[in-house]
């Protein structure tokens, strides 16, 4: 069975869309701006941003990704935008919030009452990417709730556990319908499990499989995934603001997440920035591994050799049906030209190991023919 290759989530917004985001506004202030263009924006923006998704949906496929995401290119970021699609946060009154252990501080939506969804939204958006490019094998991405928690200002619940089951229950509304549409591929992100691997074990794994309920049962041909980083850098190219999570974190949280009643089918790992121990891999047992081949805070182009000798390294240790291949995180920091050479770069090198793997395999057949 061939590898695969995917992509995490962002990609680089074409210069002439004018959202902000925290790589082209102040960290601190990206997510009111957002807000301030979400209320603004006219008819033209919506032509501009769709403009922007057929774009870097072709540039994806072109490159050779067998399931591209729409390039999150409407999302300011993927947590506060799905929050606008959420009753009980205010997205209007944000509050100042100190993010990722003290790591930053930034104006964040505030939740004021029960979390319940509103009305669907990402479908509509992953049909009307289909209908720009007449292409149907999207992956679609969500944050998850540890993680969601983790990033907005909570001033009504007092219980955990109930503050993650209600954005759980919001999320799997969502992703019920996405996967009741014929959306194929669907990723929660929860990078905060790498940060806190105790509690991920404790709380958060048990609801992000909530987010997941009831999907193979209904949808057996839905592939899921969860993906989960390790830090976000604020600029490119510069090693020693780069604040990584404990590479031991993998580890910690494999214990759990790759037990076969968990309700996903990939974990997305980073493996391309800090390179893993080939021992970590051995952990999977019953899951699929989504290996992260590029690294996205470095504008230096991994070679298709390296990237190829990777996988083929990751290859003796798991069998390639239950491997893919992607960036180890989005994309949306680098420029075009550097984030579409590497996917080349990336699709290239799985294509030769593809091609090595069926090779293989007609020598082995025509072996067992001549011994008949």
């Amino acid at each position: 069975m061939s590898i695969k290759t995917t992509v995490i989530g962002s990609y680089p917004k074409p210069e002439y869309l004018n959202i902000p985001d925290w790589r082209n506004t102040d960290v601190s202030v990206f997510v009111k701006e957002f807000m301030r263009y979400t209320k603004e924006k006219g008819k033209l923006d919506e032509i501009a941003e769709y403009r922007g998704v057929k774009e870097v949906v072709k540039v994806q496929v072109e490159a050779g990704v067998d399931f591209p995401t729409d390039g999150e290119v409407r999302r300011g970021d993927y947590i506060s935008y799905h929050c606008t699609h959420l009753c009980g946060v205010d997205s209007d009154e944000l509050e100042e919030l100190s993010c990722r252990g003290g790591a930053y501080s930034y104006w964040a939506p505030v939740v004021r009452s029960k979390i319940t969804p509103k009305q669907h939204f990402l479908t509509a958006e992953v049909k009307m990417a289909e209908l720009l490019t007449d292409f149907t094998s999207f992956k679609v991405t969500l944050p998850g709730p540890t993680t969601v928690r983790d990033t907005i200002k909570n001033n009504f619940y007092t219980d955990v556990d109930e503050y993650l089951n209600d954005l759980a229950e919001a999320l799997n509304h969502e992703i019920r319908h996405l996967a009741a549409h014929g959306v194929k591929h669907i990723q929660v992100d929860e990078p905060v499990f790498a940060r806190n691997p105790t509690f991920a074990k404790e709380k958060g794994l048990k609801y992000l499989n909530r987010c997941f309920e009831g999907i193979k049962d209904a949808h057996p041909d839905v592939t899921t995934y969860v993906h989960i980083c390790c830090g976000y850098p604020s600029s490119l190219d510069n090693e020693k603001e780069y604040t990584r999570a404990d590479p031991r974190a993998y580890y910690d949280l494999l214990e759990i997440m790759d037990a076969p009643e968990n309700h996903f089918d990939f974990i997305c790992l980073e493996d391309a920035h800090r390179q893993n121990d080939l021992t970590l891999f051995s952990h999977f047992k019953n899951k699929g591994l989504v290996l992260g081949t590029i690294a996205i805070a470095s504008t230096a182009v991994e070679s298709v050799q390296s990237i190829a000798e990777r996988v083929e390294e990751v290859k003796r240790v798991l069998p390639s049906r239950r491997l893919m291949v992607s960036p180890d995180c989005g994309m949306m920091m680098l420029p075009a030209t550097i984030a579409q050479q590497k996917l080349k770069n990336m699709c290239e090198a799985v294509r030769i190991v593809n091609a090595k793997d069926e090779e293989e395999e007609c020598g082995q057949e025509d072996q067992l023919g001549a011994l008949a």
